[in-house]
């Protein structure tokens, strides 16, 4: 029997782009200490894409993401089920930041793409 036919439909599904099954608009990350994580995003047409991750207080961040077409972009974090802190750009190709952060919340940086075609984001999260 070959090989592929051994294989579950949900490893065979997990092996799939995120672009052929569709994609979740909030993506979770853990951020590995000392490495930098790279992600590829699609912001669906009239809607959003979120990456959020869980950080301690102290820890430092640097960001950077581009976008194949202008996106409204926005950083925040929650509280107690809060959005607080946004940080708002419209209509942006391309931006990139430094965190700190001064408590430990789950930090999300949001894409809004209102055109009628997927946004192709690339996103790096690093020390």
């Amino acid at each position: 029997m070959p090989v592929f036919r051994r294989l579950s439909m949900g490893v065979v599904l997990g092996l799939l782009p995120l672009s052929i099954l569709g994609q979740r608009q909030l993506v979770q990350v853990a951020l590995p200490m000392h490495q930098t994580l790279v992600r590829q995003l699609i912001a669906p047409p009239a809607e959003f894409i979120e990456l959020c991750t869980p950080l301690n207080a102290g820890r430092v961040i640097t960001w950077q993401f581009t976008a194949d077409a202008p996106v409204a972009f926005h950083t925040h974090f929650h509280v107690d089920g809060e959005v607080r802190g946004p940080e708002n750009m419209s209509a942006v190709t391309a931006a990139q930041g430094r965190l700190t952060p001064k408590g430990a919340n789950d930090y999300c940086w949001l894409w809004s793409n209102r055109s009628t075609v997927p946004v192709a984001i690339r996103m790096r999260l690093g020390p």
